[in-house]
């Protein structure tokens, strides 16, 4: 194929491999499926394949200039499907983090923990998404374990607690050393689970004879009376 059959044949190849991608984007926009650069990159290297476009005549799909020049001629912007906003008062951080400085003095830094909880929904759809139109309202699948991590100020590290909806997940034969799991209802920390926890933790520093401090946020699953646990 000469340069001037190329530069008859490319043009309409193209216009149809972009139809065939726009009517994509608005398909998953319609399902409320998130699409970002990434897949549609594949998926054009899909359609591509069924137009049998031959390999001389292909674009070069990338996300820094295909993908850039392919939303510019269809009008397609990334878009935040969605998310919410906070608000810190940033004067009242300070003053708390001034009477923890003082709080930690009396404490060896080994003896100083701070644990929290980290939730991983495994099924939730990105965050962003190729959009003819305006942002998709995408329903997020609540699917989640949660992952308690904790370490002291040294780098020493608990054993990490996961929590899923499952009472005996399959992996959990051949689970690596380090890792606990339990099976809870919503795979959530609850009261109860966070109560259990943390008297195991008060056996493991008596046995050691250690007296911690014990960091963690104002979540309502955290609170437990103090006499429960006198080496915290």
């Amino acid at each position: 194929m000469n340069a001037l059959q190329r530069s008859r044949t490319q043009p309409a190849q193209v216009v149809k491999l972009d139809t065939m991608l726009v009517e994509a984007i608005m398909y998953f926009e319609g399902g409320g499926v998130a699409l970002n650069g990434r897949l549609l990159v594949w998926l054009a290297r899909k359609c591509a394949e069924e137009l049998k476009i031959p390999q001389e005549d292909l674009p070069r799909f990338t996300r820094t200039g295909w993908l850039r020049h392919f939303q510019r001629r269809h009008g397609i912007r990334s878009r935040r499907a969605h998310g919410e906003i906070d608000s810190v008062d940033l004067v009242a951080a300070r003053a708390e983090a001034e009477r923890l400085r003082k709080v930690l003095a009396d404490y060896n830094p080994s003896d100083v923990f701070n644990i929290d909880e980290a939730v991983l929904f495994y099924q939730a759809l990105a965050r962003r998404s190729l959009c003819v139109r305006a942002a998709p309202a995408l329903k997020q699948r609540k699917a989640r374990v949660t992952m308690v991590v904790g370490t002291n100020a040294t780098g020493s590290e608990l054993p990490l607690l996961i929590l899923g909806t499952a009472k005996r997940p399959r992996w959990l034969r051949d689970k690596p050393d380090g890792v606990d799991y339990k099976g809870v209802g919503k795979g959530w920390m609850t009261a109860a689970v966070f109560s259990e926890w943390l008297q195991d933790l008060e056996a493991r520093m008596a046995a050691e004879d250690r007296r911690i401090l014990l960091l963690v946020d104002n979540a309502p699953s955290h609170k437990v009376p103090e006499e429960a646990t006198p080496h915290a």
